[in-house]
């Protein structure tokens, strides 16, 4: 079950329910949180509203959501990546407390994980993930914009130059190219799990959704890449 761009506590309740709950439909033994679980405001270098909730009530709800987590899919495994927002984090360290890092100050992996009753596989450096043969990005990994020829999928794949899925544009998008010695190249980008009129963009053309990859024994992979519409899985 691949889950992107949560962006807690700006999530959509609904569309997460219906991912989790397709999720759990399809018997899914991995889960991968694919970036922007949190949506880390607060910490944000740009200029923001004061009372925009603190850091600590966004870690407590992805903590409620990984517990909830546990429970639906007693035996799955959990891996959560981080995406451009929790880097923020770092960031913020780095800027306005550079000598104290790594002294009075515990790595948000420690954070989220503090008090869980399992622990979740945490990755970090934006690192790639294979599943099978297909690999996953956040989708922020390149330097410049991807999301602009095309689609986030194509962009992905002039990027990549291999079959990939990612997430980070909040966008529903695919793109297949035959290579000269008759190699399928297929990308792919997801919609988001969290509100599609923020405050700071609400003109855009974001869209919920999630997918579901298949993976066997060899490496071969299915992606059922789904949107979410008014509650309903749309394919």
């Amino acid at each position: 079950l691949f889950l992107s761009d949560i962006h807690f506590p700006y999530h959509c309740k609904t569309s997460l329910s219906v991912a989790v709950d397709e999720g759990r439909r399809r018997g899914c033994n991995v889960i991968l949180l694919n970036g922007d679980q949190l949506d880390c405001a607060c910490v944000a270098s740009f200029d923001k509203d004061p009372n925009l909730p603190g850091l600590d009530t966004e870690i407590k709800m992805l903590q409620d959501f990984l517990e909830h987590l546990f429970r639906v899919f007693p035996k799955a495994r959990i891996i959560l990546r981080e995406g451009n927002h929790e880097e923020r984090v770092e960031r913020y360290v780095w800027r306005n407390a550079a000598k104290l890092f790594g002294v009075l100050t515990a790595t948000l992996e420690q954070v989220v994980n503090d008090g869980l009753s399992k622990r979740v596989e945490y990755v970090r450096d934006k690192r790639v993930i294979k599943l099978g043969n297909l690999a996953t990005i956040h989708g922020h990994e390149y330097r410049f914009s991807i999301s602009n020829p095309v689609n986030p999928a194509r962009g992905f794949f002039l990027r990549c130059k291999d079959s990939v899925i990612g997430g980070h544009f909040h966008q529903h998008s695919g793109h297949s190219e035959r290579t000269v010695t008759g190699k399928i190249i297929t990308t792919w980008s997801t919609g988001c799990l969290c509100w599609l009129d923020p405050d700071y963009m609400p003109m855009n053309n974001h869209v919920n959704g999630a997918a579901i990859i298949d993976v066997d024994a060899k490496g071969h992979y299915q992606v059922d890449n789904f949107r979410i519409i008014d509650g309903e899985i749309k394919r």
